[in-house]
């Protein structure tokens, strides 16, 4: 069996590369993501706001790391994912990877990221 790594690697190689400046938003709250992307360089933080107003932040993504799963599950985020500096990123659509999801190893790949 492959490594999860290797799986993530090639499946977000058939994507698309991109930038995200600083305080871009990759995956806006209550909006349903178009793409999930794989960090390549650079550093995201996912916040939350309050109804009292406050913000927390709640993860950090770091380069390798997965952002935007709630496509899998056809899911709203409840939170914000910006870029913290100059982010570099693949990208893959949600029809692209609902057909990936088909194959049991990216399946079950994407499965334990969302645990």
């Amino acid at each position: 069996m492959r490594r999860r790594a290797d799986i993530l690697n090639s499946i977000f190689r058939q994507g698309q590369t991109g930038f995200f400046q600083p305080g871009q938003k990759l995956i806006e709250a209550d909006t349903l993501p178009r793409y999930v992307y794989q960090l390549r360089t650079g550093l995201a933080y996912q916040s939350h706001w309050f109804p009292d107003g406050r913000r927390a932040i709640v993860d950090i993504f770091t380069p390798g790391n997965v952002v935007g799963l709630e496509i899998i599950l056809s899911l709203r985020p409840s939170s914000t994912v910006a870029a913290a500096g100059l982010v570099k990123y693949l990208a893959l659509d949600a029809k692209s990877l609902h057909q990936l999801m088909e194959d049991r190893q990216v399946a079950l790949c994407f499965t334990s990221l969302l645990i």
